[in-house]
Parts: C-alpha cells; structure tokens; sequence
C-alpha cells in the first residue's frame, strides 16, 4: 500500500483528518497491512477524528486488533 491507498482508506473510514496525520508516517514506517484488515480496525475502534494519536500508540492499537482477530480465525 502506498501513501495515497492508507489516506483513501482513512477517508472512506470518515478519518480524513487523522489519515492526513498518519498516512505519510504509516508509509515511510513500510505498513503493509491488507486494506480489509485496516479498514475493520478504523471501523472497529473507537479512535475518532483527532490528530493528536501518536504513530506509536496507532500501530499499538493495530498490533493488538490484528492478534485478536487472528486468534478468532484459528
């Protein structure tokens, strides 16, 4: 996924705000996460619209969702 591809999933998330803060960051970090996976979490979590979520606490957040998902398709 490139920048523009997280940014579009931000937006179709009603996240245009926050994927304007984190999409070029997410990028540049090499986030190859499948859009499915992305937009479930944006849509799941309670993450709201706010700028002021940090990189790290983002991918944290993601790391935990993405493990418990796993864990109920096993």
């Amino acid at each position: 996924m490139n920048k523009n591809d997280i940014q579009e999933i931000f937006q179709r998330c009603s996240l245009g705000k926050l994927g304007d803060s984190l999409s070029y960051k997410l990028w540049i970090k090499g986030f190859d996460a499948e859009e499915e996976l992305l937009e479930d979490f944006l849509l799941t979590y309670e993450i709201g619209d706010d700028q002021s979520l940090r990189l790290e606490e983002f991918l944290f957040h993601f790391q935990i969702f993405t493990k418990v998902r796993n864990s109920f398709s096993n």
